[in-house]
């Protein structure tokens, strides 16, 4: 109630600000998927997990602030993600629209880059041996350069665009990790919707395993593989050749 309370600043109520979180959904990938009731109502008759968005009052102002897992068979809370772990989320229900992805300089000696997306798209491959089921997630991104602070980059390096994109990659795959294991070891609990690509691509096992699903779930060998490539230079376009 903090939040719906709150005096407002420069007149911005706490109900426009709630509604600027939906518009900001598109390149602010740390904000969760919206969520209507239609939405939560469908979850729970399917007997699904799912995620509902959280806010918070940070600096006077309404935020984004992770999202609370409610669990399939209860249909009851039963923890929470936190805002730096949205991201993978959103890569693995595959609605990253745009937003910007940040390599500093532990992952870039020669100074901090920032890529702006834009467009991405999440793909589910599984294969059945036996009784065993492996899925492979396969995450393509194009981006643009939109920020480059390395001062002594040489962009005439042959390998330079690779070298960034590789740094993108290994990026974005350690926060799709990360969310796979809090939803398959910590909560063993499938709110990322991966029930769904089974569903379609193995009927036959997702009918024999449905009822104990998320037992299942948390077993699932899942590789990621991630594929970021800049295909905009922004300022630098004039030396994009010399950078292939």
């Amino acid at each position: 109630m903090d939040v719906l309370n709150t005096e407002p600043e420069k007149e911005v109520f706490p109900a426009i600000q709630i509604k600027a979180l939906s518009d900001n959904y598109q390149i602010n990938n740390t904000n969760p998927r919206n969520l209507t009731v239609g939405d939560m109502s469908q979850y729970i008759s399917e007997k699904k997990s799912f995620l509902i968005p959280g806010i918070s009052m940070i600096e006077g102002m309404v935020k984004s602030y992770g999202a609370g897992i409610i669990e399939a068979k209860s249909s009851q809370y039963i923890g929470w993600i936190d805002v730096e772990d949205m991201e993978g989320v959103r890569y693995m229900h595959n609605n990253v629209q745009g937003g910007f992805i940040n390599l500093d300089e532990e992952k870039l000696e020669e100074g901090p880059v920032v890529l702006e997306i834009k467009g991405a798209n999440t793909t589910f491959k599984t294969k059945v041996s036996g009784d065993d089921l492996e899925m492979k997630v396969q995450i393509k991104i194009s981006s643009m350069l939109a920020e480059d602070w390395g001062v002594g980059r040489n962009v005439f390096k042959k390998s330079w665009k690779k070298e960034l994109e590789k740094a993108a990659n290994k990026t974005i795959k350690g926060k799709v990790e990360r969310i796979l294991e809090l939803a398959q070891q910590e909560y063993q609990t499938d709110f990322l919707n991966v029930s769904k690509w089974v569903y379609i691509h193995e009927p036959k096992y997702w009918e024999k395993h449905e009822k104990d699903w998320d037992q299942h779930f948390s077993e699932l060998d899942i590789s990621v593989e991630v594929n970021t490539e800049i295909t905009d230079f922004g300022t630098q376009n004039f030396n994009a050749e010399e950078g292939g």
